[in-house]
């Protein structure tokens, strides 16, 4: 650790980098052969997860932009839309064989062939940001990460843990589901691990890709659906579609991302360039919550406002079906863990680190 935490220091000093959120995290899981850097001009294409304008689009190209201007311009990354080079779902494939440099995004694309790797894009009734945050930097799970990568067929992949968005929207619907009985038999847009949990829980999810959610919910094809955080979709408009927003997300309590480079492209890399690489990443832990916090504040006035005026209604969804929706979120995590052990090994690691998270923080959480 004392080594990976001074080279991180010697490449702070050299290029002057001051990023919000900072960790003193060093370049681990990358060759090294010393600290010697040079002129010479490395170029990167990565695809990001989101269309230009988005918000997972825009944080991709600030990583650039910070790399390149921390680098001194020796690290120049040109960022591309989603499906710009391979569709979405082919970026990791992308990425492994060099089509692309790197891909910067969501995970859960993934999870029908790694559903381990669920845990890294956010499940149902799991970690919050600061937990999630808190169990990648110190807890094991960046760790947990690297093996679940490096025993797959990605094995030309270096991932790096890029933060975390906010809590997402529960529903928007057409009509009320304020509890489970008003769940019932709804036809809601729910895919992975969360598509399973609503089915026991009585709705009819139906599984579309992203491209395909406000069509189908305009024309009817689902009565609700889950998209992202509130100002992702204070942007998309579902609030034009269906009268009723749900909260809070307990789907998805956070939504965390990863920049994924080609190993070979990476190790090409000066040592203190692979440094920087990881430093950048890591740093959008505190760079990509507070933004989005804050535009998702900004938004939420928006919702309100359209509630007040009777335009909207704002539903919170049953605090006692929230826990009932914990529980067998739980049920469905048992059984995966009992077929795949690895599935089992990430599970048993968040449990362990949030007993003693929660038990720390329900001594410090103030009344007020």
């Amino acid at each position: 650790m004392k080594k990976r935490l001074s080279l991180v220091l010697v490449v702070l000093l050299i290029v002057g980098l001051t990023l919000t959120g900072c960790s003193n995290q060093g370049a681990a899981n990358t060759k090294q052969e010393g600290t010697t850097t040079s002129d010479k001009v490395y170029e990167w294409t990565i695809q990001s997860a989101g269309q230009e304008g988005s918000t997972t689009h825009e944080q991709a190209v600030i990583i650039a932009n910070r790399i390149k201007e921390a680098s001194g311009g020796r690290l120049d990354i040109k960022v591309l839309p989603i499906a710009s080079v391979v569709a979405a779902p082919d970026a990791m494939d992308a990425v492994n064989q060099g089509t692309l440099d790197g891909y910067h995004g969501w995970l859960g694309y993934w999870n029908g062939q790694i559903p381990a790797i669920s845990f890294f894009a956010g499940m149902p009734a799991g970690l919050t940001e600061l937990e999630y945050m808190t169990w990648m930097l110190r807890g094991g799970g960046d760790e947990l990460l690297q093996e679940l990568v490096a025993n797959s067929s990605w094995d030309n992949v270096r991932v790096f843990a890029a933060g975390a968005f906010t809590q997402e929207v529960l529903f928007h619907s057409k009509v009320p589901i304020s509890n489970l009985k008003e769940l019932q038999g709804k036809k809601v847009r729910g895919v992975g691990v969360w598509g399973e949990i609503l089915a026991k829980l009585g709705a009819s999810p139906v599984s579309m890709a992203g491209n395909e959610v406000f069509p189908a919910f305009e024309r009817g094809v689902v009565d609700a659906i889950e998209w992202s955080n509130v100002s992702a979709n204070w942007l998309s408009g579902f609030h034009e579609v269906g009268k009723y927003i749900v909260a809070p997300g307990i789907h998805q309590p956070s939504t965390p991302v990863a920049f994924v480079v080609n190993k070979e492209r990476l190790n090409e890399l000066p040592a203190d360039l692979q440094a920087l690489v990881e430093t950048v990443t890591t740093c959008q832990y505190g760079e990509l919550w507070s933004y989005i916090a804050y535009e998702d504040s900004v938004a939420w006035q928006n919702f309100e406002a359209l509630a007040k005026e009777g335009k909207i209604e704002i539903l919170e969804f049953d605090k006692e079906d929230q826990k009932e929706v914990a529980r067998v979120a739980q049920e469905v995590y048992a059984e995966k863990a009992k077929q795949d052990p690895f599935f089992g090994k990430v599970l048993k690691s968040q449990q362990d680190f949030l007993k003693i998270f929660k038990d720390w923080k329900s001594y410090f959480t103030t009344a007020f």
